[in-house]
Formats: C-alpha cells, structure tokens, sequence
C-alpha cells in the first residue's frame, strides 16, 4: 500500500534503541461555502499517514538507504 506524506516528525527514546517517525499528509480545509469563492490563505490540516517505531539499527539501514538513492546520480529519460 502507497500513500502520499508531506510532512514527518522523529522521535527517538534516551538510550537510542528505538525511533519514531509519524509520517502525515498536510491538506487544505477547504469550507463548505468557498464553493466560489477566491481565497487567498487556507487553513490546513495534518492528518495522520502511518505511524513507525523502529530499532535504532533499522534506522541507522534506513537512512543509509534513503542517502544511497538521495545521493546517487539521477539521469534524465526522456518518453
């Protein structure tokens, strides 16, 4: 299962032996009478994606992981 996140938060216990990531999805609320109207700031909401809690070595082969493909050369494919 895929969902879409835009924002996270990360939490780690006193000793490091586990980490927290709350991953979630900030939307705008949009009223039920703007069905017309031109606003110009909305509010938004977070609303909760998933939840992880992890050992710190899992974390440690997650960011390993996410600093690989973040730093590795991307090419450009053209359709």
């Amino acid at each position: 299962m895929q969902a879409y996140t835009n924002r996270f938060n990360v939490a780690m216990n006193f000793d490091g032996s586990e980490v927290m990531i709350n991953f979630f999805q900030s939307v705008p609320q949009v009223p039920e009478d703007a069905a017309n109207a031109v606003v110009a700031e909305m509010p938004t909401e977070n609303i909760p994606v998933a939840n992880l809690v992890m050992t710190g070595q899992s974390a440690h082969n997650l960011l390993a992981a996410l600093q690989g493909i973040l730093n590795a050369p991307h090419e450009n494919i053209e359709e």
